[in-house]
Order: structure tokens, then C-alpha cells, then sequence
């Protein structure tokens, strides 16, 4: 079906068929609720057709060996593929989400509950959790060792450093204000280099774990059922770390 379901691949149809799990159905407002398709909210359905256990499942269906079975616990029976390999690129091993970071995402989407397409906020709290279980950035992100404003800030120090370096020097105070004024420099000098030093450990650190523990406001972002959620990642554990969340303008 869709693009495959034609001979003339410069016209391709715009139909696919796809298997769906019915969640709501509303006669009176004339509403069917699907779940479990990969479609954009809002797409047109053109037929519904009812599932026929002997005729549509397929019990012959095979999976690669990165895919790995897994018994539902709600139904035994039932199996459930998850993609689990040993070198998933994309595996992260889980996401931690705190008390304040909690309650941003209870907060943000009641506020645009009218529009979400999740019925409470702990469907909403578990697609956040399904979706950051994977490392949805992108690979120049993840491969960036420091962030953009860890690294506009290292810059920043450095010029800082280089113009008060230029335009001062121990010899130089010492002729023109005393020894006083030489030593006070020098410790003035001293306390910028010490301060250079502890922001430039800071964004190691960030970098390194994901931003610091009271952070708010994580490294990363992204929008989920009209919900701006911050996050980090930790390196060295692959640990999300939700920061908060609020609602997209």
C-alpha cells in the first residue's frame, strides 16, 4: 500500500493501511479514537475495517535477532518486540525524573490538557518517560563533547583573561602606583585566574554529568504533546535527568 501501490512511481498514492487499536469510540460525537499507529494526529481515515484473528494476524512473522521478545505483564500471552540490542547506539540506561521536575510536568500540561491527546497527566508522564528512553539527539549533539553556551562561556573567560593580561602587567603597576597597587593587581589577577579555573571545572562538570544538580533548565529540549521538556544526559552512567518543563509557546 501507499507509495509501493502503484506502477507509475511518479504519481505515487497517498493511501497506506495499517493496523490500529481502538481506543475510544464516541457515537454520539461521531469520534473514533485510534492508538498504536505511527500517523500524524489528525490524518484523514478513509475506511475502518474490522480485525480478523484468522485472516490478518501472522503467526509466521519473523524479527532480526537485535529484536528481542518480551512477555507483557498485563497479558502472558501477548509479546511484545522491543528493540534491545547489545550495541544499540541508541539505548540509554533509564530516566530519572525529580520531585520539581515532576510537578513542571503535571503543571504544563494541565495547562493545555484541552489540546493534548493523552487523557491524564500519567499517560502524558509515560510517554516522556518511553520517548527520552532512547537518545532522540541528533549526532552532532551527541558528539559534542561541551555545550554551546559551556563553550561561549569558556571563550568569553579566555578574551577576558587576554585583555586584562595586555593592559596590565606586574612592572608596569609597580612604576606607576607603588608596590601597594602591585600586589593588590596581582591579587585581583590571581582571584580572576582562580575564578577562570572553577567555571571552567563547572562546565566539565556539565558536560561530563549533565548539568548540575539544581539546575532547572537542562541542555537539551524537547516538545512532547505541546510540552517543552528540558533534559540532560549523563556520560558517564547514559542516565536521563529531566530538569523541568513548561508549555510551548
Amino acid at each position: 500500500m501507499g507509495v509501493l501501490a502503484t506502477r507509475t512511481p511518479h504519481r505515487p498514492v497517498p493511501i497506506g493501511l495499517s493496523t490500529a487499536q481502538v481506543i475510544e469510540v464516541d457515537a454520539a460525537a461521531g469520534v473514533l479514537v485510534l492508538g498504536g499507529v505511527d500517523i500524524v494526529d489528525g490524518s484523514p481515515v478513509l475506511d475502518v475495517k474490522p480485525y480478523v484473528p484468522f485472516s490478518d494476524a501472522l503467526p509466521a512473522a519473523t524479527a532480526p535477532d537485535w529484536v528481542t521478545q518480551v512477555v507483557a505483564d498485563e497479558e502472558p500471552s501477548a509479546l511484545l518486540l522491543q528493540a534491545e540490542a547489545d550495541d544499540e547506539p541508541l539505548a540509554l540506561s533509564g530516566v530519572d525524573i525529580n520531585a520539581a521536575a515532576l510537578q513542571q510536568l503535571t503543571a504544563a500540561w494541565a495547562a493545555g490538557r484541552r489540546c493534548s491527546l493523552y487523557p491524564t497527566a500519567q499517560h502524558f508522564l509515560q510517554l516522556v518517560e518511553q520517548v527520552l528512553a532512547r537518545d532522540i539527539r541528533s549526532l552532532h549533539q551527541r558528539r559534542n563533547v561541551l555545550p554551546v553556551h559551556a563553550r561561549s562561556t569558556q571563550q568569553q573567560q579566555q578574551q577576558q583573561q587576554q585583555v586584562a593580561e595586555a593592559s596590565s602587567s606586574p612592572a608596569e603597576l609597580g612604576d606607576a602606583q607603588g608596590p601597594a597597587a602591585s600586589s593588590s593587581e596581582a591579587a585581583d589577577r590571581r582571584g580572576g585566574q582562580s575564578l577562570n579555573t572553577a567555571d571552567a571545572a563547572a562546565a566539565a562538570a556539565a558536560a561530563a554529568g549533565g548539568g548540575e544538580a539544581g539546575s532547572t533548565q537542562g541542555r537539551y529540549v524537547v516538545g512532547l504533546d505541546g510540552v517543552c521538556v528540558s533534559y540532560d544526559v549523563c556520560r558517564g552512567t547514559g542516565r536521563v535527568h529531566v530538569r523541568g518543563a513548561h508549555t510551548a509557546p
